[in-house]
């Protein structure tokens, strides 16, 4: 399965696909307090959450290195085929595998009497591939089918990979997950057994396991089908780094009769110093509801109600590493409004706000609306949840989530100097990506 580049970590739009895989895959997940602070002690690459679930369910993770396009989601397919055995459509309903940018995962989940065969086949993925080649032929069909549906008539994708390549040139994320047509065809089932044999390690690999088991039922289970604790994660697992390439403005024109006209333009911008990630993210998310919001700093005056641009719009923003930060807004141009008048405006309109700077009304009054970001602390079954979904996300970008206490420790450390200095870095060049989506009359 595709799910294209994976954000890094818990902003609520850092990626179309990252809801479609967190959301529905680990919604349901819920992590006490003792098992957190206990893991964010823990050097393994193999993490416990106990909860109150019926079923448990294991997540095998392993870092996506470089690669032709495809490979890599082309190798989890294959994988999760040797792996199944011929199950895995049986298993639909309670076991997948994904590809992003960063990694590729596989899951399954079952009873926690279960434990020790869930984990077998789950591990079975690190096998050599021995599918029958005819069938490794076979599986280039699916994927090409899993092209045309996801961007063969899907403009938004298509522009998605255009600009993807554009802002993170010279960076992994920069090569498409799901490749082109030519790209699918050109797959060799050697490369594929290549790939699987260099990437698919338990040293590299992190473990979580999540439902009604404790640490010392997993540990046992491991030892069981031989593979003990220290198998994984030794190897030791970083984030992807990124580079920015030279400032630079592209347009792409995507012309096309019906569809509603609209703009995306984004962003990547380095900052004058590395930030903590998960601060880094937080703050981001914070000014993403400033810009979003009808205040003074916001972008609705101006582009809405102040001067009829666009008719409406979607911010986000997001950080790509400790020292990168990327823009996305999304506008439909208001009537008689052409999509290069209304992203020069939104290019206007950001510069204007990065100068003069976040009121600090505005400032005040969203950072009390944030409060709905955090959890309820003192509700243990709501605090589980939204650390469960924030770990997991961490884990799928490669990165070691905070305990519970830290994460609580940053609602602290919010401050309008960091929005503003997010604000400034915005408002520069940066690499700029601009896309015209919609007839090709209401471009300019």
């Amino acid at each position: 399965m595709y799910f294209g580049r994976l954000g890094g970590g818990f902003s609520e739009l850092s990626s179309t696909f990252k809801a479609a895989v967190f959301v529905a895959a680990f919604a349901a997940v819920a992590v006490t307090y003792s098992t957190w602070q206990e893991q964010a002690k823990a050097s393994s690459g193999v993490i416990v959450a106990e909860t109150q679930a019926s079923d448990v369910t294991a997540y095998l993770v392993w870092p996506n290195p470089p690669a032709a396009p495809g490979l890599a989601h082309y190798v989890e397919h294959l994988a999760w085929a040797n792996a199944m055995g011929g199950q895995e459509r049986r298993l639909d309903n309670h076991s997948n595998a994904w590809t992003s940018g960063y990694a590729i995962g596989y899951w399954l989940s079952g009873r926690p009497d279960d434990l020790p065969d869930v984990l077998q086949q789950l591990l079975n993925t690190a096998q050599p591939l021995t599918v029958d080649p005819i069938f490794a032929g076979g599986e280039r069909d699916v994927l090409m089918r899993e092209y045309d549906f996801r961007l063969g008539n899907n403009i938004d994708m298509q522009a998605a990979e255009r600009m993807d390549a554009f802002l993170y040139e010279g960076n992994q994320i920069a090569t498409s997950v799901i490749g082109s047509r030519d790209d699918i065809t050109a797959l060799t089932y050697d490369d594929a057994r290549a790939f699987h044999a260099k990437t698919h390690t338990l040293d590299a690999a992190t473990l979580v396991v999540v439902g009604d088991v404790s640490r010392r039922q997993v540990s046992r289970a491991l030892r069981n089908i031989g593979h003990p604790e220290d198998d994984f994660g030794t190897a030791g697992v970083t984030p992807v780094p990124f580079s920015l390439a030279v400032p630079e403005t592209a347009y792409f024109r995507f012309p096309k009769e019906n569809a509603a006209p609209r703009v995306q333009f984004r962003r990547v911008v380095p900052l004058d110093a590395p930030m903590d990630f998960d601060l880094l993210e937080v703050h981001a998310i914070l000014l993403r509801n400033i810009l979003d919001a009808n205040v003074p700093g916001g972008l609705a005056g101006p582009l809405r109600f102040d001067a009829a641009f666009a008719r409406s719009f979607q911010v986000s923003i997001w950080p790509l590493d400790e020292q990168h930060v990327e823009l996305f807004v999304t506008a439909e141009p208001d009537r008689g409004v052409t999509l290069k008048a209304l992203s020069d405006e939104i290019e206007n309109v950001l510069q204007t706000i990065a100068a003069d700077g976040i009121p600090i009304g505005s400032y005040r009054r969203l950072k009390d609306r944030f409060e709905g970001f955090w959890p309820n602390w003192t509700d243990e079954g709501d605090t589980q949840s939204w650390m469960a979904d924030y770990t997991l996300e961490r884990v799928s970008s490669l990165r070691r989530p905070l305990p519970p206490t830290s994460v609580r420790g940053m609602q602290g450390q919010i401050s309008a100097e960091v929005v503003n200095m997010l604000m400034d870095a915005l408002g520069a060049q940066g690499r700029t990506a601009i896309t015209f989506i919609g007839p090709e009359r209401t471009f300019e």
